[in-house]
Protein backbone atom coordinates (compact mmCIF):
# COMPACT_ATOMS: atom_id res chain seq x y z
CA UNK A 1 0.00 0.00 0.00
CA UNK A 2 2.86 2.42 0.65
CA UNK A 3 6.34 3.05 -0.63
CA UNK A 4 9.02 4.56 1.56
CA UNK A 5 10.50 6.70 -1.15
CA UNK A 6 13.51 8.30 0.45
CA UNK A 7 16.18 7.55 3.04
CA UNK A 8 16.85 11.03 4.34
CA UNK A 9 16.67 13.33 7.33
CA UNK A 10 12.93 13.57 6.68
CA UNK A 11 11.37 10.60 4.92
CA UNK A 12 8.79 10.71 2.10
CA UNK A 13 6.13 7.99 2.09
CA UNK A 14 4.05 7.56 -1.07
CA UNK A 15 0.77 5.64 -1.10
CA UNK A 16 -0.22 3.23 -3.87
CA UNK A 17 -1.05 5.02 -7.13
CA UNK A 18 -4.76 4.13 -6.87
CA UNK A 19 -5.07 5.28 -3.24
CA UNK A 20 -5.08 8.48 -1.26
CA UNK A 21 -4.17 8.92 2.36
CA UNK A 22 -6.22 10.68 5.03
CA UNK A 23 -3.35 12.19 7.00
CA UNK A 24 -2.77 15.85 7.81
CA UNK A 25 0.30 17.73 8.98
CA UNK A 26 0.71 17.13 12.70
CA UNK A 27 -0.72 13.58 12.61
CA UNK A 28 1.48 10.70 13.72
CA UNK A 29 1.97 7.31 12.02
CA UNK A 30 3.37 3.94 13.07
CA UNK A 31 4.80 1.41 10.62
CA UNK A 32 4.47 -2.38 10.91
CA UNK A 33 5.46 -5.28 8.69
CA UNK A 34 7.76 -3.17 6.50
CA UNK A 35 10.22 -5.36 4.60
CA UNK A 36 13.77 -4.31 3.92
CA UNK A 37 13.73 -1.18 6.08
CA UNK A 38 12.86 -3.24 9.14
CA UNK A 39 14.29 -0.65 11.53
CA UNK A 40 11.14 1.42 11.01
CA UNK A 41 8.86 -1.32 12.35
CA UNK A 42 7.52 -0.69 15.84
CA UNK A 43 9.28 2.66 16.29
CA UNK A 44 7.41 5.28 18.29
CA UNK A 45 4.91 7.28 16.22
CA UNK A 46 6.51 9.56 13.62
CA UNK A 47 5.11 13.04 13.10
CA UNK A 48 3.86 14.02 9.64
CA UNK A 49 5.40 17.36 8.67
CA UNK A 50 4.10 17.77 5.10
CA UNK A 51 1.49 16.19 2.85
CA UNK A 52 0.39 15.97 -0.77
CA UNK A 53 -2.58 14.06 -2.15
CA UNK A 54 -0.54 10.88 -2.59
CA UNK A 55 2.39 11.26 -0.18
CA UNK A 56 3.41 12.51 3.22
CA UNK A 57 6.72 13.41 4.80
CA UNK A 58 7.56 12.18 8.29
CA UNK A 59 9.97 13.70 10.77
CA UNK A 60 12.18 10.62 10.96
CA UNK A 61 15.77 10.21 9.82
CA UNK A 62 15.99 6.94 7.90
CA UNK A 63 19.28 7.71 6.14
CA UNK A 64 21.09 4.88 7.94
CA UNK A 65 18.25 2.34 7.62
CA UNK A 66 18.35 -0.57 5.18
CA UNK A 67 16.73 -0.08 1.77
CA UNK A 68 12.93 -0.37 1.71
CA UNK A 69 11.69 -3.32 -0.35
CA UNK A 70 8.03 -3.72 0.52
Amino acid sequence: MTLIESKENKTVVTVHEDKRHIYQEGDHVVFKEVEGMTEINELPPAKIVATTVSSFTIDLDTSKFKQYTR
